[in-house]
């Protein structure tokens, strides 16, 4: 059963950006580890990392990403509109996601990048 759902995340005017952290399993006290993401993303194209820290107050070393995706340590999407979950598990402190585009070639103007309507965390 949920406890707790908060958002990491929504559209920013910026190639990269990170959302503010938000509190997670471990901060509540509580001990299953079970977390659900829901990325809802409009004709976006870039990366999207989920981060997690086990520090009680992170600083910016204290960061590491939580692996979605079998392939990649981050969500890659090409010009998609599409809303995805994901569950994961961990005892975290906090959770963050952030958006990574600069990596693009050129790169291409922000307009042309679609963006993040939100990322919801569930705990």
């Amino acid at each position: 059963m949920s406890n707790v759902s908060v958002t990491l995340l929504t559209t920013n005017n910026s190639y990269d950006y990170t959302g503010t952290q938000a509190p997670s399993d471990a901060y509540y006290g509580f001990t299953d580890g079970l977390h659900t993401v829901s990325v809802d993303v409009a004709s976006f194209t870039g990366r999207i990392f989920i981060e997690g820290s086990l520090a009680t107050t992170p600083a910016s070393t204290d960061w590491f990403t939580i692996s979605l995706d079998p392939i990649n340590s981050y969500l890659e999407y090409s010009n998609q509109t599409t809303i995805e979950g994901f569950t994961f598990m961990g005892n975290f402190m906090y959770i963050r996601a952030r958006v990574q585009r600069s990596h693009l070639s050129g790169p291409p103007a922000l307009n042309t990048l679609g963006h993040v309507n939100k990322i919801l965390l569930n705990v």
